[in-house]
């Protein structure tokens, strides 16, 4: 899938978002623009051996991918969400923290077969795409979270063993 890009690029996005992180639904583009833009700070060559790939290279080719397997992106590596609670039917809500986890894939297949085994469930901070000039092996790293909740982890579960 190409993806015109150009509404991704910094000139363009405002800077009024408050929240730390912004919730992907009904493929809201501010959370891609996010994601965009940490790919984009996330990517600056530190040396010569190794290089990244500028987001607009690949960014659309993911985008499809991107959409089912993230529930939301983050402003930075450590976020917090909350999980509504019924005690006592008054509602309260907890505060759960969450670190994103790097995790490197040597293929695009590698990510997008990753990618694939999320529904809605990944915070996800950055996506970067590295070259090894010294012998042109491309690298992924994902910068992202799993972020299901006890209850939903028992739903799939239930389903895994009802199938």
């Amino acid at each position: 899938m190409d993806l015109d890009l150009h509404f991704f690029e910094p000139s363009i996005i405002t800077s009024d978002m408050t929240l730390d992180y912004v919730i992907n639904d009904n493929i809201d583009l501010h959370s891609f623009r996010q994601l965009y833009g940490n790919c984009k700070r996330g990517g600056d060559n530190i040396s010569v051996e190794i290089a990244t790939f500028h987001p607009k290279m690949w960014f659309g080719y993911l985008f499809k991918d991107l959409d089912m397997a993230m529930k939301m992106s983050v402003k930075s590596p450590a976020f917090v969400t909350y999980e509504r609670r019924y005690v006592s039917n008054v509602l309260s809500f907890k505060a759960i923290n969450h670190m994103v986890v790097p995790y490197e894939f040597n293929s695009d297949d590698d990510l997008k077969s990753y990618l694939q085994t999320f529904n809605k469930a990944l915070a996800i901070y950055s996506l970067i795409k590295y070259i090894d000039l010294s012998n042109f092996s491309v690298k992924w790293v994902l910068r992202a979270k799993d972020i299901k909740t006890i209850n939903e982890k028992r739903e799939d579960k239930l389903t895994d063993i009802l199938k």
